[in-house]
């Protein structure tokens, strides 16, 4: 979502349901990710444009107790 529709719908008070649609393949790389993370907090982003994710991006948790918290490496 651009910066100019994220402000309109801002502006209109009525936030819109936001979603990605992923595929099946994304979506196990995601579970494979929160498998090997476990016991600890998963962290990363999904690109994407049109609500269709392009890119998962997996980032490494660095919080001191990353059973409870994440903070993202970055």
């Amino acid at each position: 979502m651009g910066k100019a529709r994220y402000h309109e719908i801002m502006a209109r008070g009525k936030p819109e349901k936001l979603y990605m649609i992923l595929t099946k393949s994304q979506l196990e790389q995601l579970y494979e990710q929160a498998r090997r993370d476990a016991p600890h907090e998963t962290c990363g982003m999904i690109g994407g444009t049109n609500n269709r994710a392009l890119k998962i991006y997996p980032i490494r948790n660095v919080a001191e107790n990353r059973v409870k918290n994440y903070l993202m490496d970055g």
